[in-house]
């Protein structure tokens, strides 16, 4: 598959922010249900669970043939300036 055709499926930034947003109102009622503190839910759930689904996209991503590689997923190096 061409990495053109994922390009076009990748939603907007408003659209993400918006996604964001409501789904930061349903982490809350689902930590707030369950007792946890924002901390244990955040380092015990959220972070791992964003780094796999990130991570399996990325795999997909690359499986497919897209022209992606190790600092398109890891982000540029912070260097001192």
């Amino acid at each position: 598959m061409a990495f053109s055709l994922y390009a076009a499926t990748v939603p907007t930034f408003i659209q993400v922010s918006e996604a964001i947003a409501a789904l930061l109102d349903k982490a809350e009622a689902f930590a707030a249900d369950r007792g946890w503190a924002a901390g244990e839910f955040l380092m015990g759930f959220s972070v791992p669970n964003f780094h796999f689904h990130a991570s399996m996209a990325y795999a997909i991503l690359r499986k497919d043939g897209a022209p992606i590689g190790k600092r398109d997923y890891m982000g540029a190096l912070p260097l001192k300036g």
